[in-house]
């Protein structure tokens, strides 16, 4: 048997039931040497670890090469000499609360008054998460005055990507993939 561990977190309690890795398959895959330490490093025994990447982000990278900055701009109609920022949301109120210190609400609170004073002509796109409800700030864009402001629910991510000048978030996959991108 073998598990694809696709995510950075909660290592140990995937494989536990009485004490910590004693539910495990035969062999544990995980994206990258920093996954592997990281197992190990809380009780996993080496050999069931296997490091076998992670295609997605080899598909990023590729697909992203084939995307032009232009023609996505033009497609999302922003003028190609408009500062873009996107805000890669996700709804961490609904996970943790109150136990972070903070949301997606304040995140993009702090977003949209940084870009009022350092970048009032910006145009801010919000990518909503797939958990969050498709009204999640619809009323944003007419309530906002300082900047622009649209959200888009259903919009390829790597286009958002390419278009933009600066990505924004809190712990979203969508960071690491705009990093991988360039």
């Amino acid at each position: 048997s073998i598990a694809l561990v696709d995510h950075w977190c909660n290592y140990s309690e995937r494989f536990t039931s009485k004490a910590p890795f004693d539910s495990v398959p035969d062999t544990i895959a995980v994206m990258d040497e920093a996954a592997a330490a990281a197992l190990q490093a809380e009780g996993c025994p080496p050999g069931l670890l296997l490091v076998t990447g992670q295609p997605h982000f080899d598909e990023v990278i590729r697909d992203s090469a084939t995307l032009s900055k232009t023609e996505v701009r033009q497609e999302l109609d922003v003028d190609s000499g408009r500062t873009l920022l996107v805000f890669a949301s996700e709804p961490q109120g609904r996970y943790y609360g109150n136990s972070l210190g903070y949301n997606e609400q304040d995140a993009l609170r702090a977003l949209l008054e940084s870009a009022a004073e350092v970048a009032p002509d910006a145009e801010v796109v919000v990518k909503l998460h797939p958990l969050e409800a498709p009204d999640a700030f619809s009323d944003l864009p007419e309530t906002e005055r300082r900047v622009a402001v649209r959200v888009v629910r259903a919009y390829p991510p790597e286009h958002l990507i390419r278009a933009a000048d600066v990505i924004l978030g809190m712990t979203s996959v969508l960071l690491l993939e705009a990093v991988l991108t360039g």
